[in-house]
């Protein structure tokens, strides 16, 4: 065999052996770093969309509910009039009734007569449960957030009997504040309180809830969301991302523009 040969079918040396793992290591390492990182930009997209559709599932229900509130009972005999809301029976009667929750999410009772017989296809004339409360009788609503996170309604139809059943996952706290006008007979709003301030609910002109949403999985981000929840405390450091959700809803059943002469808000 020639030296010519022999030059041509040696091995690699240890040197360039050690450079070709190198370099196929910092190739795998990249290509890792940017599945990873594309991944991670999956999760957090992924999960900030789930936190969109749960909040704004939540918010358009507890919005319907409101402007429902203090709904009377209509008669086209007399055209353009509204009737007043029936004088409370109880004190869960009124339009709303909120309970300062403290440490734990708040709660809120609205009430309104139903304008329309049961109708299971369409669901009127039925509580939040779709259980049925049938025509020019009383609707009330129970919103709560339950221990394991889940923004639920109790209905009074059927009896009342029905648990509370689940609207929207992963909401973790409901803070509601309540714009109270100066007297019960009409008024515009002059400043927003908690429930545990509200001395007469018929007082009460508008409602402002905000809710907190937080991410299913764990581990999407590192540390904490940027920025308070509704209490305006820091959010936690969980690896999580939370989200809020507001609404300011207009109770356009206990303004004096909406009550029919005659008939004064109780």
């Amino acid at each position: 065999m020639s030296a010519h040969t022999r030059m041509y079918s040696r091995g690699v040396t240890l040197i360039e052996l050690l450079v070709s793992l190198a370099v196929g290591l910092l190739v795998t390492v990249a290509a890792a770093s940017v599945y990873l990182v594309g991944r991670q930009g999956f999760r957090v997209t992924d999960d900030q969309s789930r936190n969109f559709e749960t909040g704004r599932l939540a918010v358009e229900v507890l919005s319907r509910n409101l402007r429902m509130a203090g709904a009377p009972l209509f008669q086209p005999a007399v055209p353009n009039a509204v009737v007043r809301f029936p004088p409370p029976a109880n004190p869960a009667a009124f339009p709303v009734q909120g309970f300062e929750g403290g440490a734990q999410p708040d709660r809120i009772v609205i009430s309104y007569v139903s304008d329309q017989p049961y109708n299971a296809a369409t669901l009127t004339g039925a509580d939040c449960l779709g259980q049925s409360v049938g025509l020019n009788l009383l609707v009330q609503n129970t919103f709560s957030i339950s221990a394991d996170g889940q923004l639920q309604c109790q209905g009074n139809g059927g009896g009342g009997a029905a648990p509370a059943a689940p609207l929207a996952a992963q909401v973790v706290d409901m803070q509601i504040v309540y714009g109270l006008a100066e007297t019960a007979q009409g008024g515009s709003v002059s400043r927003y309180v908690t429930a545990d301030a509200v001395t007469n609910w018929n007082t009460v002109r508008a409602v402002d809830v905000c809710l907190e949403i937080v991410s299913f999985d764990a581990n999407t981000i590192t540390g904490r969301t940027p920025g308070v929840n509704c209490r305006g405390n820091a959010f936690p450091s969980d690896n999580r991302v939370h989200r809020l959700f507001r609404t300011s809803v207009n109770l356009r059943n206990r303004t004096t523009g909406n009550i029919f002469p005659g008939n004064a808000i109780p």
